[in-house]
Parts: structure tokens; C-alpha cells; sequence
């Protein structure tokens, strides 16, 4: 149905649609999204409660002359949250993850559980120029096959080095 006015030519058309509305009268589409969103809340409370890792401190060290001429150095501090895992392996590297040389006290750091232990990192200063990353990563036994057997790694990014 047109209506209109000739003298204005304004014309205004009547809406009516011209085919019946789909409708999900038996509301399989309800249930299936009410299930989506149920398994994503169990999803997401589970990887909460089960997102334990250990700690590395400060987040963003800074390289800083040490008393050797040409070597520079950082302390750091780790804090373990893991149960099952006591060892953690330091490592440094450059911005494409390639290992740079460093020195520290031991590779490999036995760490009980909730304790601290504080290790200081030393690197030439050559290599400083291209170490942005100093990580942790927890080394898991392979006779304990119980619980996760899931390794961690917390890495921090290095500071420009105060040259």
C-alpha cells in the first residue's frame, strides 16, 4: 500500500513484511548457547585454580657494572609456588630467544617449596648489549608421574644496561 502527496511528492511506504518470521519455538539454539557458556565457565575456573607457577624478582632487572672490569651484573630473586617441582634452570637470552653467555652461582637452582632464593647473574659487557631476557623454567623429575606434569617458564626483560 503506497500513500502519498502529490503536491509535496512525499511518499511513505507501509512496512509489512511479506514472509512469516522465522521462529526457534522449541529453543534448541537456548540450550546449545546455555551449554557453551557453562563449559566456559568451568574451563576458565579450572585453569584459575590450577595456575600455579613459581616467581621471578624484579620483573624488569637492570644490568649494572659489577666490580670485574667488562663484566656487568644483576640480582635476582625466585619464589617457588609449586608443590611438586624443586629445581628451576636459569637462562638468558637475546631478542630472537637465542642463548647468550652468562655466569651465575648454578645453572640449575634447587628451590623448596615456598622459599626464596635470591642469585646473582653476571655477563659480559659485550653480551649485555644483546641479552634482553633472563628466564626460569622448572625441571620436572621423571619419576614423580603424579599430579602435572606441566614445566613453567617466567621470563623478565632486561633494562638497558647503564653503560
Amino acid at each position: 500500500m503506497v500513500q502519498g502527496n502529490q503536491q509535496g511528492r512525499v511518499w511513505l511506504r507501509q512496512v509489512i513484511p511479506w514472509r512469516p518470521v522465522p521462529c526457534n519455538c522449541d529453543g534448541r539454539m537456548y540450550r546449545k548457547l546455555k551449554m557453551f557458556y557453562q563449559t566456559l565457565a568451568v574451563v576458565l575456573a579450572s585453569a584459575a585454580a590450577s595456575a600455579n607457577a613459581h616467581e621471578m624478582l624484579p620483573t624488569y632487572p637492570r644490568l649494572k657494572p659489577s666490580y670485574v672490569d667488562d663484566i656487568m651484573q644483576t640480582q635476582m630473586r625466585m619464589f617457588n609456588k609449586r608443590q611438586d617441582v624443586e629445581w628451576y634452570e636459569i637462562g638468558v637470552f637475546d631478542a630472537k630467544w637465542k642463548p647468550v653467555p652468562f655466569v651465575t652461582g648454578y645453572r640449575i637452582l634447587k628451590v623448596e617449596y615456598l622459599s626464596h632464593v635470591r642469585f646473582d647473574v653476571y655477563i659480559r659487557e659485550d653480551d649485555a648489549k644483546r641479552a634482553h631476557y633472563i628466564c626460569s623454567q622448572s625441571k620436572l623429575r621423571r619419576d614423580k608421574s603424579e599430579g602435572t606434569v606441566i614445566a613453567s617458564r617466567i621470563c623478565s626483560k632486561f633494562r638497558p644496561p647503564l653503560l
